[in-house]
């Protein structure tokens, strides 16, 4: 019975993709966790294109920050270490994160300083009001993340989960409120 099957749609057995090994997932989530100049590079360059997203209130270019944004690699590090007990690993992408997310605000307060604006639109303003809808989203991400980051034939899905899970956008909000200071919560009505 089988054979007739595959003789009808051919045997695809030998395609189906077997996750890399546990060894090599280390490696790569090890490396996502350094605090490397190309992190913040990179980092500072979507955080830039995220303030100029949400000042000119285009979704277009906030998602483009999105896609560019590192953030997500020292993120799945800590996740991993946590999970292995590793606390070199937990440590050094704690202190990634932080250090990242303190160049992201501040970049996003210098930028929206030099620039002037001070009006909140409304891809700022829902940045501003989290749900458990958004909780909800990063545990589905994070739940998607873990299963392709081994699979290298479902890992162009990771842009997508980037985009899903972003924090620059929200952490570039931080920034620019701090700019427009007390008339942020009077001109946006809290």
């Amino acid at each position: 019975m089988n054979t007739k099957i595959f003789s009808l749609i051919g045997d695809w057995r030998h395609l189906i993709d077997k996750p890399i090994l546990a060894g090599d997932v280390k490696k790569v989530v090890e490396k996502g966790s350094v605090p490397a100049f190309a992190f913040f590079f990179m980092l500072a360059a979507s955080g830039i294109i995220a303030t100029f997203g949400l000042l000119s209130n285009s979704a277009a270019v906030i998602i483009g920050a999105m896609i560019v944004a590192p953030l997500m690699n020292p993120i799945i590090a800590l996740a991993f270490g946590s999970i292995e007990i590793n606390r070199v690993l937990v440590l050094r992408s704690l202190l990634t994160i932080v250090f990242g997310t303190i160049v992201i605000i501040t970049m996003a307060f210098f930028v929206s300083e030099i620039i002037g604006w001070k009006l909140a639109g409304s891809e700022l303003i829902a940045r501003m009001r989290p749900s458990l809808l958004d909780l909800g989203i990063a545990v589905a991400a994070g739940a998607a993340a873990a299963f392709s980051y081994p699979r290298p034939s479902v890992s162009s899905a990771l842009a997508g989960i980037a985009i899903a899970v972003a924090l620059v956008p929200p952490l570039c909000t931080v920034g620019i409120t701090l700019s427009l200071g007390h008339k942020a919560g009077t001109d946006i009505g809290f």
